[in-house]
């Protein structure tokens, strides 16, 4: 059995629209995170630039200015990875992307582009944002593969099993999750399925206040929620022993018993309003 383990720290945030005043919340944590010997530090969907407000935008960065910069920046020389969810520019378009970045020693080590965007309720993302068009690849942060993917891709099970499909072991998914009727019951269960169904840890952080759920959870390969928070600003941090994981499919190998073949290539995102 593998002694494998990794210790990962989700953050809980009311990001403020301002990516600066994001930063002088942020670096602090990247060096306490650093300090204490995390390996994944991890902060939801749009903790670059975050609104509650339907008329107003995030604000748009690059990936090499702003935000991301002055993660990577902070980032040389560490051992640490910093998830991070962002608005990218996008030349030549009024849409934009809703990125993931991972950063460590300085460098980009993964992006994925939220492949599923949230029209649906009364909310229209596909108005500003340009889908993601490639399944994501998951990455290796100490030894092991990791899995993104954003928000509203968590009602997609497709999503989660291309990347058990291509070696991941945990699977991270940064979010800001809009309250509504039974949504907070919707987070719980799908954290809970998508770990299950793919024997894979889940660690699922988002933002709060506002109109967001918070309600971030580590979720073992078992459905057994190891470690998070409530509606609360704050981190956690949990260690997950790979053992477990092992121990999980060799006792419900459904990876391999499955009879269906999932098909990584996106088809084209459907309009959903006009």
């Amino acid at each position: 059995m593998t002694d494998r383990s990794i210790v990962i720290r989700g953050v809980q945030p009311h990001s403020a629209h301002d990516p600066k005043e994001n930063l002088r919340t942020v670096l602090p944590m990247i060096a306490r995170a650093e300090a204490d010997g995390v390996d994944l530090l991890v902060l939801p969907e749009t903790a670059a630039s975050r609104t509650d407000d339907p008329t107003q935008r995030c604000v748009a960065e690059s990936l090499d200015d702003g935000f991301a910069h002055a993660i990577a920046r902070t980032t040389h020389g560490m051992n640490l990875t910093v998830v991070f969810g962002m608005i990218e520019r996008v030349q030549g378009s009024e849409r934009r992307r809703n990125t993931l970045v991972a950063m460590r020693d300085g460098e980009m080590t993964a992006f994925y582009h939220k492949l599923h965007l949230y029209d649906a309720h009364t909310s229209r993302e596909s108005k500003g944002i340009l889908p993601g068009d490639a399944a994501p690849e998951p990455f290796t942060v100490a030894g092991v593969r990791i899995g993104l993917q954003n928000c509203y891709d968590l009602r997609f099970p497709e999503t989660s099993r291309v990347l058990a499909d291509r070696g991941a072991e945990v699977l991270v998914v940064p979010t800001s999750w809009v309250r509504g009727a039974n949504k907070e019951d919707h987070w719980n269960l799908l954290l809970r399925a998508r770990a299950v169904e793919n024997t894979c840890f889940v660690l699922g952080v988002g933002q709060t206040g506002g109109n967001r759920i918070g309600l971030s959870a580590a979720i073992g390969p078992d459905g057994v929620c190891r470690a998070g928070l409530g509606h609360e600003i704050g981190e956690f941090t949990c260690t997950f022993d790979l053992g477990l994981l092992e121990q999980t499919r060799a006792a419900m190998p459904l990876l391999r018993q499955r009879r269906f073949a999932i098909d990584p290539v996106p088809r084209q995102a459907p309009t959903i309003f006009e």
